[in-house]
C-alpha cells in the first residue's frame, strides 16, 4: 500500500513539473488587427536610430547627419525618406523590413506543433519552424536569409539573419487578459546609427 501511494506520489510529482513546460508553448493562432494607438511609431523610431548614426564635417565645424545609404540630412530624400523608411531614401530596404516599418493593418496565424505561418494581404506568408531548425531562402544576393526560432517562457522568438542587410529579433507573446498579441521587434543594420526596437500590438478578432 505505502509502495502504491509512493508511485502515485512521484506521478503528481512528474505530472506537475509538465504543466509548466507545456504551458511554454502557447497557441499564436487566430486573425489579429494591429492596435495602432498602443504600438510604437516605425517613422519615429527609425529617425530616433538614424540621428545617432555618424556625423560628417562640413566646412567651418558644421555638421550634418549621415542616414540612410549614404545620405545627408538635408539632401533630397535624406532625414524626412529614411524616416518614413521608404521612397528614395529608404533606410532599410527589403521585404523583411518592410513588414516591420510598414505593419499590415491585419493578420492571421495559423499553428500545429511544428510550423506557425503568418499571413496577411501582402503577398507570401511567413513560414516558421517551431522544432530548432535553421530556414534558409535566397534572396537574390549572395547570401541566403536565415531564419530561427524558440520558445522561451511562453515567449516565441524568431530571428532572422539577412545578409548584409542587418537583421531582425521578433519576440511573439500573448496577453490573455487582454486577448492581444505583442511582438517586439529589435533591427540592426549597418545603415543605421544603433539598434531600433518597435513594438506592435495586435487585438484578437472574432
Amino acid at each position: 500500500m505505502r509502495h502504491a501511494l509512493a508511485v502515485l506520489g512521484v506521478f503528481a510529482t512528474v505530472s506537475g513539473a509538465l504543466e509548466p513546460a507545456l504551458a511554454q508553448t502557447p497557441s499564436l493562432a487566430g486573425t489579429w488587427k494591429l492596435n495602432a494607438e498602443a504600438s510604437d511609431n516605425p517613422a519615429e523610431k527609425l529617425k530616433e536610430a538614424t540621428s545617432a548614426a555618424p556625423k560628417v564635417k562640413e566646412g567651418y565645424g558644421s555638421t550634418r547627419n549621415r542616414v540612410g545609404a549614404g545620405r545627408i540630412a538635408g539632401e533630397p530624400g535624406g532625414d524626412r525618406d529614411a524616416a518614413a523608411g521608404g521612397g528614395g531614401g529608404a533606410s532599410l530596404p527589403g521585404v523583411d523590413f518592410g513588414r516591420v516599418m510598414h505593419p499590415a493593418a491585419q493578420i492571421t496565424i495559423e499553428q500545429n506543433d511544428s510550423v506557425l505561418s503568418i499571413r496577411d494581404d501582402r503577398g507570401l506568408p511567413q513560414i516558421i519552424y517551431l522544432d530548432g531548425r535553421k530556414f534558409e531562402e535566397p534572396t537574390g544576393g549572395a547570401e541566403p536569409k536565415q531564419t530561427t526560432s524558440k520558445w522561451k517562457d511562453g515567449k516565441l522568438t524568431v530571428d532572422r539573419k539577412l545578409g548584409s542587410l542587418g537583421s531582425i529579433r521578433e519576440i511573439f507573446s500573448l496577453l490573455a487578459e487582454k486577448h492581444q498579441l505583442v511582438v517586439e521587434a529589435k533591427l540592426t543594420s549597418p545603415q543605421l546609427g544603433k539598434t531600433v526596437e518597435i513594438r506592435r500590438v495586435y487585438d484578437a478578432q472574432t
